[in-house]
């Protein structure tokens, strides 16, 4: 079982339960209601900057938060986030976030001149990944 499972079926018996007081899990039950911003996890719920940020990517990576879409007001622009219900969807989320990470970092690698095209497209087979076109 991979760490996106294992992590996503873990949140899933929290949130049925909702036995938890942690970070994420609040976070993620007050997305149920409506889509948020950071601005409200900070100014609503009285949660840091820096902690708020953290736990929505944690809770992106495990596919339980997306993002929707982006406001602008005035000359701000804010971030929506959503919350999955569906533990599937969920799932198939935290699968493409780390298909997506695993392209990034070998797109990155092949940038910095840490390999070459050769070792890029054996590491995209190995991973079961399409080679990213920076690299093809």
């Amino acid at each position: 079982m991979n760490k996106s499972l294992a992590k996503s079926q873990t949140f899933w018996g929290l949130i049925q339960s909702g036995k938890s007081t942690k970070l994420n899990l609040r976070i993620y039950q007050s997305l149920l209601t409506e889509p948020r911003t950071i601005d409200f996890f900070r100014s609503v719920l009285k949660i840091q900057h820096q902690s708020c940020t953290a736990s929505l990517s944690v809770l992106e990576d495990m596919g339980w938060v997306y993002k929707s879409k982006t406001v602008k007001v005035g000359k701000k622009s804010f971030t929506l986030f959503c919350a999955e219900t569906d533990p599937i969807k969920a799932y198939e989320r935290a699968l493409s976030v780390e298909k997506y990470k695993k392209q990034e970092w070998i797109k990155r690698g092949y940038r910095n001149e840490w390999f070459d095209s050769k070792t890029a497209e054996n590491i995209a087979l190995q991973l079961n990944l399409d080679l990213p076109e920076v690299v093809q």
